[in-house]
């Protein structure tokens, strides 16, 4: 068995996953020693591959979007998750950001992960007539 060490480039990363191949294919014939060096290069593969290949999460409200479309729903069809149909428009323009409650309930309905609702997500800039609204509402109530 080669000596383990940290993987640093492709050519390594290349040489790690064979010899995870190998290991493999011997199945239950590998001896203990073997079954702990499989582990450590799982974890150096995973580690280089996160670090190297990481993909960034979808934001949020695309995610939202892309699912919806992906199973054909409109935005009044998940107004259960949203609440009401206000919150569903304040929210899908950005307007407003998601709530956790909002988030688990679109999470269980859509089969997204919490992890990708749940982040941070820009919101649309506010509009004078908005603010002018806002402040109305306010005011009234």
């Amino acid at each position: 068995m080669d000596s383990i060490r940290l993987i640093t480039n492709e050519t390594e990363l290349d040489a790690a996953q064979a010899e995870m191949v190998r290991l493999l294919e011997k199945g239950a014939n590998r001896s203990p020693e073997e079954d702990s060096h499989l582990g450590v290069l799982a974890v150096l593969i995973r580690s280089y591959e996160d670090a190297h290949w990481a993909l960034d999460l979808p934001d949020p409200i695309f995610a939202i979007q892309s699912r919806m479309n992906d199973l054909g729903l409109q935005q009044t069809d998940l107004l259960d998750a949203f609440g009401n149909k206000a919150s569903a428009s304040l929210i899908m323009s950005r307007k407003r950001p998601l709530t956790l409650p909002i988030i688990r309930r679109l999470a269980d309905r859509l089969s997204l992960p919490i992890g990708v609702l749940a982040q941070e997500y820009a919101l649309a800039p506010h509009t004078e007539a908005e603010s002018t609204g806002n402040e109305r509402a306010s005011a009234t109530g």
